[in-house]
């Protein structure tokens, strides 16, 4: 049985046709373009599944309270890994350190939100969680998720703290 969860996409040029199939069914669109001989390109960004927070769906009480548990340890993670750059920055020498995906997932995507956003929408997929995935590429400020920001916080503290070798 394939896995219900698992979400692939196709773009066949020849044709123009888009694809999308979650586990065993699948949907196909031909793209109606104004200059079908204009060429355009396919890329493939990422597997997951994204969601409204607070939205109504058909999950089970458990997979409720799973997902507001992911949801509040992100929002936590983000928020502490926020305070850990301003008690750095605050450190002999520290002054200028930051990692930009944890400053923007913060700042942008929690706390400040564009265009009076009062619900972001998370999602999880290949690069972990993450936040506003249904907002990619729509606005100005992008989540890739919570292993490369992560990975990227790391590098920033083994570059501020490591002895250089």
């Amino acid at each position: 049985m394939a896995n219900p969860f698992r979400i692939n996409t196709e773009f066949d040029a020849e044709t123009d046709m888009y694809t999308v199939k979650v586990g065993e069914q699948s949907l196909s669109t031909k793209l109606r373009r104004a200059n079908p001989k204009t060429p355009i390109s396919f890329q493939k960004l990422d597997s997951g599944i994204g969601y409204l927070s607070g939205a109504d769906s058909s999950e089970t009480k458990d997979e409720r309270e799973l997902r507001l548990e992911m949801e509040t340890r992100l929002e936590h993670y983000y928020n502490a890994a926020h305070r850990v750059q301003k008690l750095i920055q605050k450190l002999p020498g520290g002054r200028g350190f930051e990692c930009r995906p944890v400053t923007i997932a913060r700042n942008q995507l929690m706390e400040h939100l564009e265009n009076n956003h009062e619900r972001y929408s998370f999602g999880y997929g290949l690069s972990g969680p993450r936040l506003r995935p249904a907002h990619t590429g729509l606005v100005k400020w992008n989540d890739n998720g919570l292993i490369p920001n992560t990975k990227e916080f790391i590098e920033a503290l083994l570059k501020q703290f490591a002895p250089e070798q």
